[in-house]
């Protein structure tokens, strides 16, 4: 009994640092042989007890979930997504007054909220040094802004 108990918080503690690890990385791999260690705990409960067919199961769980699942959640999330959408947040409809003049269609750094941000003139008009200017968009870290 000793020994299975020591397994169950083997398996326990791997998936435990597996999450650890997960949370750290966050790129939807981890996560599924995180799931994977549990169930293999839980089935250790249950009675399994063949130390080669846990890690096969261990193996079979992580890779099928990979497989089966990363694609449907890095879709769901926006996650690790190599073409990231427009983000409308809270910045959105913000004012700041900008500390270097942007020409049309330019590119420039500006410092907002303490930090050098870059943002992008989307208007028409060149936007002048100590002029208040609009954020109608984010992307990432670059603000889209106009007057």
């Amino acid at each position: 009994m000793e020994n299975l108990s020591q397994s169950v918080w083997f398996w326990a503690g791997l998936g435990t640092l597996l999450l650890i690890v997960e949370v750290v990385s966050t790129n939807f791999v981890v996560i599924f042989f995180s799931v994977a260690a549990f169930l293999v705990a839980f089935l250790k409960l249950l009675g399994l007890n063949q130390a080669a067919f846990e890690w096969v199961l261990f193996a079979a769980f992580g890779g099928l979930g990979v497989w089966g699942l990363r694609s449907f959640l890095v879709k769901k999330t926006g996650l690790n997504d190599s073409n990231p959408k427009p983000f409308s947040g809270t910045d959105t409809n913000q004012t700041l007054t900008l500390s270097c003049s942007i020409e049309p269609g330019e590119t420039a750094n500006i410092q907002y909220q303490g930090t050098v941000w870059s943002a992008k003139n989307s208007s028409d008009v060149k936007l002048n040094e100590g002029e208040t200017v609009r954020i109608i968009r984010t992307e990432g870290i670059k603000l889209f802004v106009e007057k």
